[in-house]
């Protein structure tokens, strides 16, 4: 009887490191704002957002979200900077350390403390 629930719950272990897995390598295909959303679905989600072979780099120069579309091309992100702020911390507090670098979008704007809380994540 014990070896069997063992023989269960081992193969419950392998089932979610396989999820875990695909999900990881689905979320590799997507931008920083997607996985960003997507850690927000539910726990086993956010522990494969957490991965940290999705953090090497923070590409921010395909930044397009519904969250944060321009207005215009002149400074167009320049309105939304607590938006720009909450998810810069989301998206390093996900990281967790294991940024190597950021790759900013020339039209999004960020204001000194937002480059400063950047650099001491």
């Amino acid at each position: 009887m014990e070896n069997t629930k063992s023989a269960a719950e081992d193969d419950q272990k392998m089932n979610n490191g396989l999820i875990h897995d695909i999900l990881v390598k689905i979320l590799l295909c997507l931008n920083v704002v997607d996985v960003a959303v997507a850690s927000l679905v539910c726990k086993s989600w956010n522990r494969a957002c957490r991965d940290p072979s999705l953090w090497d780099k923070i590409d921010l120069s395909t930044f397009s979200s519904y969250c944060f579309r321009p207005l215009n091309k002149v400074g167009a992100y320049r309105h939304s900077s607590l938006k720009m702020t909450q998810f810069l911390k989301h998206v390093l507090d996900l990281s967790n350390g294991n940024t190597t670098y950021l790759i900013f979008n020339f039209y999004v704007y960020l204001t000194n403390e937002q480059f400063i809380m950047v650099a001491q994540r």
